[in-house]
């Protein structure tokens, strides 16, 4: 093996780890894990009609459109 293929081989891992890919990524990780994931998650436990004991019911936007339609909530909003 000569000089030249040796060089080539040791330049392609420092060209691999400068992409900004491979540092940005645990943050969009752990932003999607700890951010995003909550809220999709909570939005669907908002389908459901829940209690502290049993199981709950789906009840689809009923949830959200009783939400609308209570006073209470626009003045809050406000």
């Amino acid at each position: 093996m000569n000089n030249q293929s040796l060089s080539k081989k040791k330049n392609i891992l420092p060209k691999i780890v400068e992409s900004p890919f491979l540092y940005l990524a645990p943050y969009f990780a752990l932003f999607f894990l700890f951010k995003l994931g909550p809220i999709v998650s909570n939005f669907f436990v908002s389908l459901y009609e829940l209690d502290i004991v049993g199981s709950g019911q789906y009840v689809g936007i009923k949830n959200y459109s009783r939400l609308v339609a209570d006073k209470l909530f626009w003045i809050a909003l406000k």
